[in-house]
């Protein structure tokens, strides 16, 4: 549906069954894409049927006689699909206001552009498409320009080549290589993306990641393979808070939360940005006070005044009171900042990191070796083989979330 069409055809090529359209601008359309329970799509134009003969009623006393039939045909069929069409050619084609919405009645499913402004060209479907514009999704807008290798291609369900560009405040994002397209979108080609801030742009596309201080520039380049709900990028390249990664990562979507594989090089990874709250906010202490940071000084077992630098400083610092947080005990030199874990709720996964230089607090290890699973909040890494101070060693954590 549309609210108006301006519609010039030259009239000479009809009469060789050929569409050349000089304009063609749908104002404020909207396209209804809808796939049935069957799959049967509704873009997929109806096949022409046979004539049917069709009776009238005769006037009163009469007798009933046969209506007249539809046209026989000549023996040239209607295309039942676009892709049928021998000759289609468009100089000026633009979308203003438009709306698409895709209804998959098999999953429940609906996704809705809006705000889809668009200039397209196009000679025939067997020569490149090109268009440009700007459309509006998930409250942002979004600018782009692109080429289609052969229509034709598309419309037959067969690979094409695709160069493509869109950006907005958000992103800037290009692809060139082959698409696919069936039920769904399938790529196979080079990608190159950034972002100012990852943290907005996840959110933005419906991931609230934790509150630290982490998430800022980012950047993707490398192959992009898409399958359905999988994505794997190959000879990739990845920058985040200023680290680099190289390798293979595989995503998968669809189920109640994201699947990662991941075998990367890390230049280097500071486990500050990323576990520790922004501004460190010490964690609240039981009685509601702040967390005891010296203990009181104690007398020796002679009575004596003892000083926590004293013979007897362990012990006394064993035997002092201290204040509980979450069933942890205070202790003069440990850190009350909170560690934000609630990272690992985001996706569950599997990596296997060798990563060049690691950090957290004050504590700075070398080169790691470094194999882990993600399920459930639960976290499990294991150190192959870490340089520390000079030293080597290798062992496993447990992070339940």
């Amino acid at each position: 549906t549309m609210e108006s069409l301006d519609i010039s055809v030259k009239a000479l090529p009809l009469f060789q069954r050929n569409v050349e359209v000089r304009r063609l601008v749908l104002n404020k359309p909207v396209f209804d894409l809808r796939i049935s329970k069957s799959g049967k799509r509704n873009w997929d134009f109806a096949e022409s049927a046979q004539p049917v003969r069709y009776a009238q009623a005769a006037p009163a006393g009469g007798s009933v006689i046969d209506a007249p039939q539809p046209p026989v045909s000549s023996g040239r069929e209607l295309p039942a699909r676009l892709s049928q069409i021998r000759h289609l050619q468009f100089d000026d084609v633009r979308i203003v206001d438009g709306t698409m919405r895709l209804t998959d009645e098999r999953t429940g499913k609906v996704q809705e552009i809006t705000a889809v402004n668009v200039n397209l060209g196009l000679k025939s479907l067997n020569s490149p498409l090109v268009a440009n514009g700007n459309l509006g999704w998930k409250g942002q807008s979004i600018d782009f320009d692109g080429k289609l290798s052969t229509p034709r291609s598309v419309l037959e369900e067969k690979p094409a080549q695709l160069t493509f560009n869109a950006s907005n405040t958000l992103f800037k994002a290009a692809y060139e290589g082959a698409v696919f397209i069936k039920d769904g979108a399938d790529l196979e080609g080079q990608v190159n993306a950034n972002a100012s801030s990852a943290r907005r742009l996840a959110s933005w596309l419906g991931t609230q990641l934790p509150p630290v201080t982490g998430f800022g520039p980012l950047a993707v380049n490398g192959t992009i393979k898409t399958n359905g709900n999988t994505t794997t990028f190959t000879n990739a390249a990845f920058g985040l808070d200023g680290a680099t990664a190289n390798g293979t990562v595989t995503v998968k979507t669809g189920a109640a939360k994201p699947y990662f594989d991941a075998h990367l090089q890390i230049s280097e990874l500071d486990l500050n940005k990323y576990l520790v709250g922004e501004g460190g906010a010490p964690i609240a202490t039981e009685s509601g006070g702040a967390p005891a940071r010296t203990p009181d000084a104690r007398r020796n077992s002679q009575g004596a005044p003892q000083t926590p630098g004293g013979g007897d400083a362990i012990e006394n610092l064993l035997n002092a009171p201290a204040t509980k947080v979450y069933g942890a005990t205070q202790r003069e030199g440990w850190s009350s900042d909170t560690i934000n874990l609630t990272l690992l709720g985001v996706a569950d996964g599997d990596a296997k990191l060798q990563i060049g230089r690691l950090f957290y607090k004050d504590i700075k290890i070398g080169q790691t070796a470094l194999v882990g699973n993600l399920r459930n909040r639960v976290l499990k890494p294991s150190f192959d083989d870490v340089r520390l101070y000079d030293g080597r060693g290798k062992g496993f954590v447990n992070v339940d979330g």
